[in-house]
């Protein structure tokens, strides 16, 4: 199968894995601040464009406005070796 979405930044894909790791870890995903804590970023409007971009791109699905709505659409890992 062939994964036909727009090709990920790297800090598009770096906000992937991130989110991937901490859903892995503790069982929900992170919230907005959170997302940037662990991303460096203290931006909360840059975070939420990041996520605006995953969505757009089919990487995501969450609820604009509610916390702790985000899920990964199943997708191929995007990790970097």
């Amino acid at each position: 199968m062939t994964d036909t979405r727009e090709k990920l930044t790297l800090t598009q894909s770096r906000a992937l894995d991130t989110l991937r790791e901490f859903i892995r870890e503790h069982g929900y995903p992170p919230t907005t601040r959170e997302l940037g804590d662990a991303l460096g970023v203290r931006s909360t409007s840059t975070v939420a464009n990041v996520l605006r971009l995953l969505t757009e791109k089919g990487y995501i699905h969450h609820t604009t406005g509610r916390a702790r709505t985000l899920r990964l659409v199943d997708a191929p890992d995007t990790t970097h070796s």
